[in-house]
C-alpha cells in the first residue's frame, strides 16, 4: 500500500502572475499547518513549525525546469495520513495551476508516469532523469508518518 505521495504545482516559469499565483498556494499550505490542520511538506515549512523536521531535506521553490519537471514548480510530501484533507485543499485552492500527483511508489519512472494523476492540464516529463528500477526512499521519517509510522 502507498503510504506517502507528491504534488507538483506547475506554472509556466516566465509568467509573473501565475509564480504569484503558487507562492500564494504554497502560503496557504503553510497556513493549514500551521493551524494544525495537516502535516504535509514543501518550500517554507521548517522545524518551528513541524518540531522535529529536517529542514535541511526540505525542497527549494523551482522557479526554473528542474528534474523531471518541465516548469516552475514545487513539492509538496503528503504522507496517507493527511492525503483526504490535502488533495481536497489542492482541488480548491489551486486556481490556474496544474498538479502533478503521484505515489511514492515502487519505481520513480512508474511513481511519475502510469501511476500519476493530474489535476487540470498535464504537461509533458522529461523521464530521462528518473530511475527504472526503484523508487524513492521514505521521507521525513523524524514526523513518523507515512511509511515511517508505527504499525
Amino acid at each position: 500500500m502507498v503510504k506517502e505521495y507528491h504534488m507538483h504545482p506547475y506554472w509556466f516559469q516566465k509568467n509573473k502572475q501565475q509564480e504569484e499565483e503558487a507562492l500564494r498556494l504554497r502560503d496557504a499550505i503553510i497556513e493549514e499547518v500551521i493551524a494544525g490542520n495537516m502535516t504535509v511538506v514543501c518550500n517554507g515549512i521548517t522545524s518551528n513549525i513541524l518540531p522535529g523536521l529536517d529542514d535541511t531535506t526540505v525542497p527549494h521553490f523551482n522557479t526554473q525546469p528542474i528534474g523531471p519537471h518541465p516548469a516552475g514548480s514545487f513539492e509538496v510530501w503528503v504522507p496517507r495520513e493527511f492525503l483526504p484533507h490535502m488533495l481536497s485543499f489542492m482541488m480548491y485552492n489551486r486556481g490556474s495551476l496544474s498538479v502533478l500527483f503521484h505515489p511514492l511508489g515502487k519505481t520513480e519512472i512508474r511513481d511519475h508516469t502510469t501511476e500519476a494523476m493530474w489535476l487540470g492540464p498535464s504537461f509533458p516529463l522529461d523521464l530521462t532523469p528518473l530511475d527504472l528500477n526503484d523508487g524513492d526512499d521514505p521521507q521525513y521519517p523524524e514526523l513518523g508518518l507515512g511509511y515511517s509510522a508505527p504499525e
